[in-house]
């Protein structure tokens, strides 16, 4: 039988062995069947991922009706979504050198879905699709990710991206419907980073995020061994540390001390500033204090960065001037200053997977087929969990890549068709 030859082949390849191995206990015998031709209908599809192509290309539906299939998907697989999760965070962090710090980056993505059968539908703001640097709205479904950057040894400076968690969103209207509790996005996130500390204990994490993600729900309590670097709001306060509470005075002590100012105010002094080491005609300030409104009684360390003078010229890609004005904070002292708003910058670049994930051409190396297997099966999962049990939408699976830093392979745009061509080697 076709769905005898096919599985068999993928089981005994090499990937087919890793993921086999993984996974390994994971699911019930019937569920395992089920997992194992859809994973072998992965890995023989091309561009185009959805359940129906893995069964056509296995011959799945010969040996089960294509409606389990989609049952799997929203009941054993979303259910054991965590032990998933589990296994690809050890397998990845393997790869990070001992007493190296693990990078991981939070961000959310609005995947364009239609249909009235889709659970979480709703519209969402989307700024990453504006030519104008406006913000327009997506009908779709929201999810928060996590991705963990693994170092490449060979390729000093670049990474691998690897997908460690995936959660959906639904808004408070939406919870309250399905009789479900609301979880904000930092919620969501800071639910994936404790997932993270817990399977990797003893390890250092340092989170990155954008300033929405800089809320009590996801700062406050960090695991051990996790600290965050964020992006400080220009106009937000900082505070000196309390005073020692004075004997024999009425009323509770004081939780926070003078006022240090904010990130506006604090840019209009003369004196302290250095010189951005990677960023001409741009100046560094930090300083420690208590970010009360946020993190009470925690000392954090804030960088201010200004620019002066004339904007230096635009990156490649980038639609405008960066900001006058612009602050960051972390909650341990790093070696150098400038390294706060460096490390945010890294998080930023290796974003690129959240905003235009179709942009990326995958890496086709042993390891990634692995990490990018695991993303599109869990992915695939919460939206099958978001999906209605009629099962008349079924979602498309997408998965997170990364580009390849080691092929000379440059992506130029056919006017004749609007699609990437890759011109080189690959």
């Amino acid at each position: 039988m076709l769905e005898e030859i096919a599985v068999d082949t993928f089981v005994h390849s090499s990937f087919g062995t890793v993921v086999m191995t993984l996974f390994q206990g994971i699911f019930t015998a019937p569920s395992w069947q089920t997992f194992t031709a859809l994973a072998c209908g992965w890995a023989l599809a091309g561009e185009r991922h959805t359940i129906t192509t893995y069964m056509w290309l296995t011959g799945a539906a010969t040996v089960k009706h294509f409606s389990r299939f989609y049952v799997f998907l929203g009941c054993p697989l979303y259910h054991k979504r965590w032990q998933l999760w589990g296994a690809v965070i050890r397998l990845a962090a393997q790869w990070v050198p001992a007493g190296e710090v693990i990078r991981v980056s939070f961000d959310d993505t609005t995947k364009k879905k239609v249909g009235t059968h889709i659970e979480g539908l709703a519209r969402y703001r989307n700024g990453a699709g504006s030519a104008r640097q406006e913000y327009r709205t997506l009908r779709g479904v929201n999810f928060v990710l996590g991705i963990m950057h693994i170092p490449l040894q060979r390729w000093p400076g670049h990474y691998l991206s690897v997908p460690i968690g995936c959660e959906l969103y639904l808004k408070a209207p939406q919870a309250h419907t399905l009789n479900m509790p609301y979880q904000s996005r930092s919620q969501l996130a800071r639910t994936i980073l404790d997932f993270v500390a817990e399977q990797l204990p003893g390890r250092s994490i340092r989170s990155l995020a954008d300033g929405g993600y800089a809320t009590k729900d996801y700062i406050r309590q960090l695991p051990k061994a996790t600290h965050v670097v964020r992006r400080f709001p220009i106009s937000a306060k900082l505070y000196e540390l309390p005073p020692p509470p004075t004997p024999k005075r009425r009323g509770a002590p004081r939780k926070k001390g003078d006022l240090i100012g904010s990130p506006k105010t604090l840019a209009q002094i003369t004196t302290g500033w250095a010189p951005h080491p990677s960023e001409a005609g741009a100046e560094i300030h930090a300083w420690d204090g208590l970010w009360h409104a946020v993190v009470p009684g925690r000392l954090v360390r804030v960088v201010v960065l200004r620019r002066t003078g004339k904007p230096t010229l635009q990156q490649q890609g980038q639609r405008k001037p960066p900001p006058a004005i612009e602050a960051f904070f972390t909650s341990i002292r790093l070696r150098r200053d400038s390294e706060v708003s460096v490390r945010y910058a890294e998080g930023l670049n290796s974003g690129e997977e959240f905003r235009h994930p179709s942009e990326h051409r995958p890496t086709w190396d042993f390891g990634t087929k692995v990490f990018r297997f695991s993303s599109v099966f869990v992915s695939t999962a919460a939206r099958a969990y978001a999906t209605s049990p009629s099962g008349r939408a079924c979602p498309k699976a997408a998965c997170i890549v990364s580009r390849r830093p080691w092929s000379a392979a440059i992506a130029i745009r056919n006017p004749g068709c609007g699609k990437p061509k890759t011109v080189g080697s690959g």
